[in-house]
């Protein structure tokens, strides 16, 4: 039984390479692009603010980075591992965002308006810098060789440390709204996990877990809803005691939807390359980000074997997996270029949106990118979320940056628990990265001066990182104690297979795939210099975009007979009942 038809017969409506109607497939995809919504805007709500920008900057912000993952999603689909994941912006590299914008040079621009596009462009220089390593890395086949040394002993308290080194990220928002901060996380808890099987019909078949697959926005919702009630009533408002003094709350100035940055923002943009400046290149910024560079790269790995296994498609190879990180260095360097204060990964939640609704078409995740497109366009949408009150996103950084920490974890499953190694390794990263880098109480915020002396500009900001502390100490640890690689959880990068399957999934499309023989050339690296088996029929293109959904009448993307895209198989089960 191929992939595809284990898939279909464990429930799959649309699987890879399966193309479904253009009306199911629009609306299916702008499902993709609502699952990544809320985590996406809260990116900018958090860092631009501490860069020294306005609500209207936040809002732009935002629009770019909805644009730019677009931009990012239909790159890896259409010539990086060809896999329907969505791509979006990243909380790995939030450490290294904020070590840049608290550096002292840039602290000490008095104006918030330089201070915000210097910070800025030093942010976009880094990534972009960033991003030029991991498409190197990815196109000459090192990655697989990286692997070796890489396990998610090492990696799993570093991703841990991505939430936990954001501990005092809500307080300043929470203080003095305290009710409205605790409404958010109730709903959250209620639409996530209590009211999470709740389910409604679909087109196409299915059900769709409507509260459990979109907790973050029914949580805002909720809350914005009971503070503008409360708003209205003129709750909020000061009021006065018999001796003239303001009461406690003080009307709770931080409840007040910020209606103003609406109406100032603009109606429509078009984000453009080096819309803050050029880029500027620091050495304290670009070391920081190439560690968060290599936590993420490690993560989508694990999302794409996931990604696949939900989807129908075979295990994807060493080559695969090297043009995917190296599609998600394209897209650190379109984050670099446009300005999105963030680079970009694979997103975990949109896999699991395929695993509930059974939809792991391609076409369907590239038509969610033509949605983040079309938003990216209009300002006044991100300007939707930075109007909201500020204990609301307090709430939303309570619950995701402790889901943060524990999805880090999680990715210990495929190690050896009992083993006092890794044991070992997990708490020394953990225990280390906080006591020497995670805030007022740490090593580095009590030493007197600068350790590294004082005219040193890069291995402070460096090593005041709780990631980059975790991740340093975690390779070193796991590559000296003895282990083996069961022991370690290490990944299995498969093989390429010149079987029609794989070449069907996995090709690159149109004539790229003769042009470039589906970048043969990986397997060849990564094999040893071994040239892997040649297809029987050459090497194949893939199908199954959004352009066979939308244009199916031009000759290129017409679906062609028993192309697995002209039908649907029924799972066996389903052919024998008929």
């Amino acid at each position: 039984m191929s992939y595809k038809q284990t898939a279909l017969s464990k429930g799959m409506v649309y699987t890879v390479s399966d193309v479904p109607p253009p009306l199911t497939g629009a609306i299916l995809g702008f499902q993709h692009f609502m699952t990544m919504l809320g985590a996406t805007a809260l990116i900018p709500i958090l860092i631009v603010p501490a860069m020294g920008g306005t609500a209207t900057d936040t809002a732009e912000v935002i629009s770019t980075i909805f644009f730019v993952s677009g931009l990012n999603t239909l790159l890896q689909t259409t010539f990086g591992d060809r896999l329907p994941i969505i791509q979006g912006g990243s909380f790995a590299f939030l450490g290294p965002t904020f070590g840049i914008i608290f550096h002292p040079e840039l602290m000490a621009i008095t104006d918030p308006a330089v201070r915000f596009r210097t910070t800025m462009c030093t942010v976009q220089g880094a990534v972009l810098i960033t991003g030029i390593v991991q498409v190197v890395l990815g196109y000459t086949g090192i990655l697989a060789f990286l692997l070796r040394f890489i396990s998610p002993v090492s990696i799993a308290p570093t991703v841990a440390m991505v939430g936990l080194g954001l501990y005092g990220a809500m307080n300043g928002n929470m203080i003095g709204g305290e009710w409205l901060w605790s409404i958010t996380v109730l709903s959250l808890i209620t639409f996530g996990y209590l009211l999470g099987k709740v389910s409604v019909p679909i087109p196409g078949g299915g059900k769709l877990p409507i509260f459990g697959l979109f907790p973050i926005l029914w949580a805002i919702a909720l809350a914005w809803f009971i503070a503008g009630m409360v708003e209205a009533s003129g709750a909020m408002e000061p009021v006065m005691n018999e001796f003239g003094n303001v009461t406690l709350f003080a009307g709770w100035p931080k409840c007040k939807t910020k209606s103003a940055v609406i109406g100032a923002s603009l109606a429509a943009k078009f984000p453009y390359p080096g819309q803050w400046g050029a880029p500027i290149f620091k050495g304290y910024a670009i070391g920081p980000m190439i560690g968060a560079m290599m936590v993420s790269m490690v993560e989508s790995i694990g999302d794409y074997y996931a990604c696949a296994k939900l989807a129908g498609a075979p295990p994807p190879s060493g080559s695969v997996i090297s043009r995917g990180l190296a599609s998600e260095g394209w897209g650190l360097m379109l984050c670099g270029i446009f300005g999105t204060g963030t680079g970009t990964t694979s997103y975990g939640e949109n896999i699991g949106a395929i695993s509930v609704t059974r939809v792991g078409s391609r076409a369907v995740a590239q038509s969610g990118a033509c949605a983040m497109l079309i938003v990216g366009l209009f300002p006044k949408f991100g300007a939707i979320f930075v109007a909201m009150p500020d204990p609301i996103v307090a709430g939303m950084y309570s619950c995701m940056f402790g889901l943060i920490a524990s999805s880090g974890l999680s990715l210990l499953d495929r190690c050896d628990l009992q083993s006092s190694r890794n044991l070992f390794i997990l708490g020394f990263c953990l225990y280390n990265g906080l006591a020497l880098a995670a805030g007022a109480g740490s090593y580095f915020a009590n030493a007197p001066g600068n350790p590294f002396g004082a005219d040193d500009q890069f291995f402070k900001t460096f090593f005041n990182n709780t990631m980059i502390i975790s991740l340093l100490c975690g390779l070193i640890l796991d590559n000296i104690i003895p282990g083996t690689r069961e022991e370690r959880g290490c990944w299995e990068i498969g093989a390429t297979t010149a079987d029609e399957e794989f070449q069907g999934v996995y090709g690159l499309p149109w004539c790229f795939a003769k042009l470039f023989k589906n970048c043969v050339y990986l397997d060849y690296l990564e094999g040893g210099f071994k040239w892997p088996e040649t297809p029987k029929d050459g090497y194949i293109s893939s199908h199954g975009d959004c352009c066979e959904m939308f244009c199916p009448c031009i000759p290129m993307f017409a679906p062609k007979p028993g192309d697995a895209t002209a039908t649907i198989e029924k799972p066996e089960s389903q052919t024998a009942a008929a």
